[in-house]
């Protein structure tokens, strides 16, 4: 019996089966040129946040803006900029922001030189109200000089000038400066027999005399010695200060960060000494 209703539900199915339309096959969906990567994965063009009027109360905060943001930089430009080679003006002149990004070839750079003769305070110097400074790029060597010139109009920074082959009043300086830097031997040579040395000071230390400095021998300079850039240098100058032929204080500062160092070179007896060093 359970035979016989098996055999039964097999023919009406089949029947039921044989009377369906059937329909081709449908093709599969094709496959993407190409996969999407992983969420994690994918870059977003994030903006820039807006600027402060700040940027231009402070020429160095500016001018880490002008160095680093490109779309401030054409911005920041007196158009029609003038262009100098060896003190002669030329006929062209940089009339767009395509022409003013080439212009200001500067390597990156994680800090920039003061060159001064006095004592001022360094912060001091670098916060002094004024309303023109240069930017020079020099190339060691081979005594090249590019400065940028900028002005302050209406409360801001503008780069008004780019001078070629610009002669500088420290080029002897910058001549030694450049051996002294690449010349181990030299260096060893333009070293006074005792080097004043100043470590940092301690942030919690209150009184400046507890700060700690001392005297360094000429045959312990290099354990003390800080690396040297023998290739290019970045040189602030505001311009409003002369310079003292037989003193050179020579200041590296960071450009986003309160990195110092300074060493302070004599001319005695006509050759550039090393007589005093402080980070």
């Amino acid at each position: 019996m359970r035979r016989y209703l098996l055999a039964v539900s097999l023919l009406v199915l089949f029947s039921c089966a044989g009377k369906k339309k059937t329909s081709p096959p449908e093709e599969p969906a094709p496959l993407p040129d190409s996969i999407p990567e992983a969420v994690d994965t994918l870059v977003y063009d994030v903006p820039e946040a807006p600027l402060t009027e700040a940027v231009d109360e402070n020429f160095v905060d500016f001018l880490f803006t002008f160095l680093h943001r490109r779309g401030f930089m054409l911005g920041r430009a007196a158009y029609p900029v003038p262009v100098f080679n060896r003190g002669e003006r030329e006929e062209a002149v940089l009339k767009s922001g395509k022409m003013v990004a080439e212009a200001v070839d500067v390597p990156e750079m994680d800090y920039f030189v003061l060159l001064l003769s006095g004592d001022e305070e360094v912060n001091d110097y670098l916060v002094q109200p004024t309303t023109h400074a240069e930017l020079h790029l020099v190339t060691l060597h081979t005594n090249a000089v590019c400065t940028y010139t900028f002005d302050r109009k209406q409360r801001e920074w503008y780069l008004t000038a780019v001078r070629h082959n610009n002669p500088l009043g420290v080029a002897d300086f910058l001549s030694f400066y450049a051996r002294f830097a690449a010349d181990t031997l030299f260096q060893t040579q333009h070293l006074a027999p005792e080097i004043r040395y100043t470590m940092p000071e301690d942030e919690e230390v209150e009184d400046e005399e507890e700060a700690v400095s001392g005297i360094i021998e000429d045959v312990q300079w290099q354990v003390f010695a800080p690396d040297m850039d023998d290739t290019t240098l970045l040189v602030l100058d505001f311009g409003n200060r002369p310079h003292d032929p037989h003193r050179m204080r020579f200041v590296k500062c960071g450009v986003s960060t309160s990195m110092m160092e300074e060493l302070t070179f004599e001319k005695r007896e006509g050759e550039w000494m090393l007589t005093a060093y402080s980070e």
